[in-house]
């Protein structure tokens, strides 16, 4: 009998987004150890199957995941996933200090005090960030409704799938772009933003050094502007959504009267995080701001947000932060077979943090 060592391990990230299905699959070469994007599939979403993490209709979906399952040339599959959208409820707080196991049990008996939530309605895990002084420590605490993300699970498995675990998108979007070196790593008073535009809704997450602050889900997203297109011309839904890839949000595009309010909406609420933000903590200064998602790709919203920032800034006395777009496949290596990531990045970050993950579990093993 002849044995053979494995030359490659996989590690698969899932993304199921209001608007999108991205599915990325990250290969690390055992004799080297190198680490690629070996491939990557991106389906749509089936029209009103999933709002704001909350699935509307799981025969859709179910059909829409086993298809990009036969598409991706496998039966089943292991993978982290996460359901985009889904409002997050984000803490810090400061507490005696303890083990992890003592502070879950603490967590389980006032869930309720934490998230205003019951602790049998709630999926709710923590990161302990750093001991304090006076015997104290300061804890993360991330939480939202549990039935979703079981349905979520259940939906899955059903369809071949399993889930090891399912992230929280923010955690996922800054993974993807720290450990590509699409973003370098920031002192421990620096902050960065991460604003990941779906179709749906926009997550905006707010992290100081690696320490996620704050997350907010704005309203405001893709399909907004191809709504306002589709009723300001009288056209269907895809060719609104064609005319707004071909134009997106330049001042000078046949479109514009269209989405300029729309826009204007988007731009107000990121301002107004921001602002928050900053002077709440003016010691912490916003040094980057990176967009990811698959609206962040809209031609002049890279422009329109650095215009609004520079503003914003300007009124506050305080150096403008870089806004620029959120590439992890411009720093990975990537497959021949996922050459075409290199544009596609935005959208993959989150499915890529989502399997970096997953990479950087196996290497603690």
């Amino acid at each position: 009998m002849r044995f053979f060592r494995r030359k490659a391990k996989e590690f698969y990230g899932l993304d199921v987004g209001n608007g999108a299905i991205k599915l990325a699959e990250l290969r690390r070469d055992l004799q080297d150890n190198t680490l690629a994007l070996h491939r990557f599939l991106i389906r749509p979403t089936p029209p009103d199957t999933v709002e704001n993490g909350v699935i509307k209709n799981e025969e859709k979906l179910r059909g829409a995941i086993k298809a990009l399952l036969k598409d991706f040339g496998a039966r089943t599959l292991t993978v982290a996933t996460v359901l985009t959208g889904q409002n997050l409820i984000v803490r810090q707080i400061d507490v005696p200090k303890m083990t992890e196991e003592e502070f879950r049990k603490v967590l389980q008996l006032q869930a309720d005090s934490y998230f205003g939530i019951p602790a049998d309605e709630l999926a709710a895990d923590f990161q302990v960030v750093r001991e304090l002084t006076g015997n104290r420590m300061l804890v993360l605490l991330v939480g939202s409704l549990k039935q979703p993300i079981v349905e979520f699970v259940d939906l899955l498995h059903s369809c071949g799938i399993r889930a090891t675990r399912v992230d929280i998108e923010p955690l996922a979007a800054l993974r993807s772009l720290r450990m590509s070196g699409a973003l370098a790593a920031a002192t421990a008073n620096e902050t960065t933003v991460v604003l990941d535009m779906g179709a749906g809704t926009s997550n905006l997450s707010v992290f100081q050094g690696e320490e996620l602050q704050m997350v907010r889900v704005i309203t405001v997203a893709g399909n907004d502007f191809t709504r306002d297109i589709a009723e300001a011309e009288q056209i269907s839904w895809q060719e609104a959504e064609m005319l707004k890839l071909e134009h997106g949000v330049v001042p000078a595009s046949p479109v514009y009267p269209h989405v300029q309010q729309t826009l204007q909406r988007l731009l107000r609420q990121v301002s107004i995080s921001l602002e928050y933000y900053q002077v709440e903590n003016r010691s912490a200064l916003i040094h980057q701001i990176r967009l990811i998602g698959g609206s962040s790709q809209l031609i002049g919203l890279v422009e329109a947000l650095a215009a609004n920032v520079q503003e914003l800034f300007a009124r506050l006395e305080l150096e403008a932060p870089i806004v620029a777009a959120g590439n992890p496949c411009a720093h990975l290596e990537l497959a021949t077979t996922a050459a075409a990531a290199q544009e596609l990045g935005p959208i993959l970050a989150v499915a890529v943090g989502l399997a970096l993950g997953e990479v950087a579990a196996d290497a603690t093993d």
